[in-house]
């Protein structure tokens, strides 16, 4: 049984980074990386909801041009995090309490080829970047990256006190003991 195969009878191009609250809401992204020449059946590149009881619905639509890959939420699941490949940015949606969006906003600029993201318990948001993990606090602005001996493409936090951020590469697993463990 699929999870989510398909959005309105057209089939997801291929569904990336995901977030899930602890009400069973899942956000996830659908850029087009894994279409491999398969032509491609929804118009769009988007990020999805799917609610606890299965329906499913679009949190955003962006043309075929655009890349939202990385989905985090804040430690309250009040905000969601989507980061955009192409334009290199992070973008904000407020969460509701029935887990629906809106208050579309940019949250962060800066962060090229910004792909995978986790979130720390004080709510700083790590983004891999071609620049390496970008470290942004709530308000959205950087105090510092963590470098990466090669491009880093998404990140989690974990180990046995939840403070050590594991960082997965072109080729490579990298980890970094932090002093706030994750969300």
């Amino acid at each position: 049984v699929g999870f989510a195969t398909d959005f309105e009878g057209s089939a997801f191009h291929s569904p990336n980074d995901l977030a899930v609250r602890a009400d069973g809401t899942v956000y996830f992204s659908d850029p087009p990386y894994g279409l491999d020449g398969r032509p491609r059946e929804l118009d769009f590149n988007g990020v999805f909801r799917r609610a606890p009881d299965g329906a499913l619905e679009t949190v955003w639509r962006g043309d075929a041009s655009s890349r939202p890959n990385g989905v985090a939420l804040s430690p309250d699941a009040s905000v969601l995090y989507v980061a955009y490949t192409a334009a290199g940015l992070v973008r904000a949606f407020d969460v509701a309490a029935d887990g629906s969006t809106s208050g579309e906003r940019v949250f962060a600029e800066g962060t090229p080829n910004a792909d995978g993201m986790a979130v720390d318990a004080d709510g700083n948001l790590f983004v891999a970047t071609a620049d390496g993990v970008v470290a942004l606090a709530p308000d959205g602005s950087r105090w510092g990256t963590l470098e990466v001996p090669e491009t880093p493409s998404n990140c989690a936090f974990g180990g046995p006190d939840g403070l050590t951020l594991f960082v997965t590469a072109r080729s490579g697993l990298y980890a970094f003991d932090l002093r706030v463990p994750g969300a």
